[in-house]
């Protein structure tokens, strides 16, 4: 084999490394895209998937938060009714006490003009 076979072998051989290497570019380029493609639907479903997590605990704390203000709602409610109550009787029996006080300074007035009127009778 001359130098011009060889060289022509040599030739071949770098094009044949240059095709080559072209096309582990090429194909290694493909599979950057084909994966890159992928990530915004995993990002995507990834993000779903927690925002409906967080829709979620959000309606649990929310029921809780609904439930305790209920239940504080109906605890303050019996208090009021409780005071209510009990300031109603309190009245009540300031109420009772006065009447019957007046009713017995009546009553000692009556008594009184009565008597008066007896004795008055009987001087008479």
């Amino acid at each position: 084999m001359g130098r011009g076979a060889n060289r022509e072998i040599h030739n071949k051989a770098r094009e044949q490394a240059r095709e080559a290497s072209e096309q582990a570019v090429h194909e290694s380029l493909e599979r950057m895209r084909q994966e890159a493609a992928k990530f915004p639907a995993e990002l995507e479903l990834t993000c779903r998937a927690t925002i409906t997590k967080l829709e979620e605990e959000l309606d649990q704390k929310s029921s809780e938060m609904q439930h305790s203000a209920y239940e504080a709602l109906l605890k303050s409610a019996e208090w009021y009714q409780k005071k209510a109550q009990t300031n109603m009787q309190s009245t009540m029996e300031r109420v009772i006490e006065q009447s019957s006080n007046a009713m017995t300074e009546k009553a000692g007035e009556v008594s009184s003009l009565v008597a008066a009127e007896l004795d008055h009778y009987q001087r008479s």
